[in-house]
């Protein structure tokens, strides 16, 4: 079962903006002080926020764990000034995260019951998220996982603010689960063959881990370079196994393009026909993509790449969207 599931928030001014971390050193808990509400209620509120600037990657109920922003981009959790030092400026209580802990930590939002407290599998499921990020990025649960309060002052998350040890059970229980989980790794599901390159990958976010398997159960072996770019001899189920050094092989998660970016190749692999009364041409594999021109019914272009119902038509990446056939066709 996965830890969490995967519901992006769209691209907003005032939620989630886009841009990168800068590293991910910390992990930040909140709470949400919305009693009773649910993570899938704070989805559907952040994904229409328009006054505010406010966000967190993960949002964790007793229900299910929801990453809201991807993983290699910012979210607006833990830079609000709640104290000042004697010259004015603002406070901030971990150094690791000057000058701007929205750049260098990832932040999850607790979930309250109607009476405002933690349920109990509230807990137990971000001890699970946590566990997976601190083996991620390779932090230690002890001294990585913090408070909004340790952060800016603020009051949050309020029940561990007012009962500090429950916190720190929790980060105790985080790190008694990273290192508990280190059987033997499994017999991989396919072979590792050594046969040919069948493409290349960019890394694009600092710390993934290259493991010796095609799953998190599998040892780390080290950490890819970050915007490096790696031949690849296998994919299976959005893993891809890379030539790390010449004789050595590991195991990249593209976690669906949020940690490794295919790089494109000159030869087109098909052709469309757009087969719409007129189709948008855009500059990115997404409806939120900027409109750089139209296609015609009846036009044929090159097809370059292909990725989530989207045909690159160009090699200086111009888009169009196929819905399965119904706007434009392919050979």
């Amino acid at each position: 079962m996965a830890i969490w599931t995967d519901k992006f928030i769209r691209v907003n001014e005032y939620a989630r903006s886009g841009q990168k971390l800068t590293a991910v050193k910390k992990i930040v808990m909140h709470y949400t002080a919305n009693n009773g509400a649910t993570a899938m209620n704070h989805y559907n509120y952040f994904n229409n926020l328009s006054d505010r600037y406010a966000s967190a990657h993960f949002f964790v109920d007793k229900v299910e764990a929801l990453c809201i922003i991807p993983l290699n981009e910012v979210a607006y959790h833990a830079n609000d000034v709640q104290k000042r030092n004697a010259d004015g400026s603002a406070w901030r209580g971990i150094s690791a995260l000057l000058p701007n802990a929205n750049y260098l930590s990832i932040g999850i939002e607790l979930c309250v019951e109607k009476d405002g407290t933690f349920h109990a599998d509230t807990i137990k499921r971000a001890e699970d998220v946590a566990v997976e990020l601190c083996k991620r990025y390779g932090l230690n649960p002890l001294t990585d996982i913090v408070r909004h309060r340790d952060v800016t002052y603020k009051n949050c998350p309020a029940p561990w603010v007012s009962n500090p040890s429950a916190f720190e059970t929790f980060k105790k229980n985080v790190s008694t689960k990273k290192a508990g989980d280190t059987q033997p790794a499994p017999t991989p599901t396919a072979p590792t063959t050594g046969g040919a390159i069948i493409g290349k990958v960019k890394v694009i976010i600092e710390g993934l881990n290259i493991r010796t398997g095609n799953g998190t159960n599998y040892p780390v072996k080290e950490q890819a370079v970050y915007n490096q770019t790696y031949n690849v001899t296998a994919n299976i189920n959005d893993w891809h196994e890379i030539i790390v050094r010449d004789g050595e092989k590991g195991w990249v998660f593209g976690n669906n393009g949020q940690y490794l970016a295919l790089v494109r190749e000159d030869e087109p692999i098909g052709t469309t026909t757009v087969v719409a009364t007129a189709l948008n041409i855009r500059n990115a594999p997404s409806t939120s993509g900027a409109d750089i021109g139209t296609a015609v019914q009846g036009a044929k272009f090159p097809v370059y790449e292909v990725h989530n119902g989207w045909y690159r038509i160009s090699k200086d990446g111009k888009w169009i969207y196929s819905a399965n056939g119904e706007y434009a066709t392919r050979v």
